[in-house]
């Protein structure tokens, strides 16, 4: 009865011992996966954000720049961010009397769009 006893403990740990380490590899690389794919789609927002900025200041103040990028990165927002419609197309517009209310729009909608990119 001893023998059985032990050889049935002796059992159990050599199977959690082999199952644990192989459990252990499965949860920490299935985190790992939804840490990486939450990186990649931080740093895709900010890219796009940051080239959004970029382009509406180039053609609010510069009119040789090609507005098709600009509406490339505007598209691009509709698929990553929400944010509110109306101060987009106000700023999109652009029919501002003056370049400060212009400044101030689109800090407005930058600040909205910038808290929603999930920072590690």
């Amino acid at each position: 009865m001893t023998t059985d006893l032990n050889l049935t403990i002796t059992s159990i740990i050599a199977l959690c011992a082999i199952a644990s380490p192989c459990l252990v590899t499965i949860l920490n690389n299935r985190h790992n996966l939804k840490i990486r794919r939450l990186e990649i789609n931080s740093k895709t927002k900010q890219e796009i954000l940051e080239n959004f900025a970029y382009y509406i200041n180039q053609v609010h103040f510069c009119d040789t720049v090609d507005e098709l990028e600009l509406h490339k990165y505007a598209n691009l927002l509709h698929i990553y961010f929400a944010f509110d419609e109306m101060l987009f197309e106000k700023i999109l517009n652009r029919d501002y009397q003056f370049d400060v209310d212009f400044r101030l729009d689109v800090a407005k909608l930058l600040n909205q769009l910038a808290k929603q990119i999930n920072y590690k």
